[in-house]
């Protein structure tokens, strides 16, 4: 019995932890879980829900986290933990890996910058990290950044191996809404975004996307994954000075085609379903609701 539980747990240490959470979008199809309803589900009103290293586990029916607390109230529900269970906690990251998680924490733009007290997260290439115990990232870059998506920031320094920098710590990914994305333009100060296959390139520093707009044939601010796959041959990837920084989300129903987790139109990927949760209720694919 010993063998199988320990086999059991490695399974899920190399499900939760080996594979990026890109891979787990794509290939586990997992939902997306906003920060806003990690933080709901609090157990004080029904689920208890805690995250770490960028995935959101539902801790409802263990008895060590009865009410939404843990330890005495040392640890609570709601809330993103990585730094804390992996650094702090003397179960270490055991507390909650032998649990399947439920999905992906998704940070949007505007709650990253909540995180400038108690924690200081940053983005870079979609990648939600916590650098707030980082001395390195202290003393090479600071805690001032007025852009918390550094992506564009990171490769002009030449930083590109923060990651691998004294705590720093992978917690979620950063995901832009569908219904926020015509917000990005480029227009009036804005970054300039668009969204393709599922994911969202900053184009703000590329000649080729001046003032939002590209050859006077794409617009920032829309989802083009049919225009350039259809369109244009050398796609995203080839263009210069253009980043990947996060992930398309929906969060209703678009009249489009879901398939598990993910949003389909014309046949292509374009995004991914959030899974929000009513307080007391069942996990369900919102898009579909």
């Amino acid at each position: 019995m010993k063998r199988l539980l320990s086999v059991f747990l490695i399974v899920i240490v190399f499900l939760g932890f080996s594979f990026t959470l890109e891979d787990m979008l794509n290939n586990e199809n997992m939902f997306v879980i906003l920060y806003e309803s990690l933080t709901k589900n609090n157990g004080k009103d029904g689920s208890s829900w805690v995250s770490v290293n960028g995935l959101v586990y539902d801790l409802s029916d263990v008895k060590a986290w009865a009410s939404g607390m843990h330890a005495n109230g040392r640890f609570k529900a709601g809330k993103e933990y990585t730094y804390e269970i992996y650094s702090i906690s003397p179960h270490g990251k055991a507390i909650v890996e032998k649990y399947k998680p439920i999905g992906i924490l998704g940070f949007t733009i505007e709650d990253l910058k909540k995180f400038n007290s108690e924690k200081f997260l940053i983005s870079y290439e979609g990648i939600v990290y916590d650098v707030t115990n980082s001395k390195t990232w202290k003393e090479k870059i600071g805690f001032n950044l007025e852009n918390k998506e550094v992506t564009y920031f990171i490769k002009e320094k030449k930083y590109s191996d923060f990651t691998t920098w004294d705590n720093v710590y992978q917690v979620g990914i950063l995901i832009i809404p569908y219904r926020d994305l015509s917000m990005y333009n480029g227009k009036n100060g804005m970054k300039a975004y668009v969204a393709v296959e599922g994911k969202i390139y900053d184009v703000s520093y590329s000649k080729r996307w001046k003032n939002g707009n590209h050859l006077n044939k794409h617009s920032a601010g829309e989802e083009l994954t049919y225009e350039i796959i259809k369109f244009s041959p050398h796609g995203m990837k080839k263009l210069d000075n253009v980043f990947k920084i996060g992930y398309l989300v929906f969060q209703k129903n678009e009249n489009y085609t879901i398939k598990e987790n993910k949003v389909f139109k014309n046949g292509y990927l374009i995004g991914y379903c959030n899974a929000p949760q009513k307080i007391g209720q069942k996990l369900r694919n919102f898009c579909k609701t």
